[in-house]
């Protein structure tokens, strides 16, 4: 799965608009594991063939749920970033390896 990316000052400003994103995304992981139909319904907004295409998004993707997310950047995440700029270093993308600690907020997951 891919991350929500935000702003320091969007996060400064706007934390309650930032729990929210969160909350709201794992709710609908809920959803999709209690109620997949209606929640792909919903998220097909009454198209048939929205709907049909993403029928089955949660047996596909894997979708981090609120205790992955948490475990994934306990320690799982330094890791892959670890890797990831290693990678990006030897391909000639990146020129320096940023320091991935700082850009990582995961007070909205706790």
């Amino acid at each position: 799965m891919d991350t929500f990316g935000c702003t320091p000052k969007f996060l400064a400003d706007n934390p309650k608009a930032a729990q929210a994103i969160a909350t709201s995304y794992f709710e609908t992981l809920e959803m999709i594991k209690s109620d997949p139909n209606k929640s792909y319904e919903i998220m097909g907004a009454g198209r048939q063939a929205v709907w049909n295409a993403i029928r089955g998004l949660g047996e596909v993707l894997a979708l981090a749920d609120k205790a992955a997310n948490q475990k994934f950047f306990a320690g799982e995440h330094a890791q892959f970033s670890k890797e990831a700029a290693d990678l990006l270093l030897e391909l000639g993308i990146i020129k320096t390896v940023p320091d991935t600690s700082s850009i990582v907020d995961t007070r909205f997951i706790k």
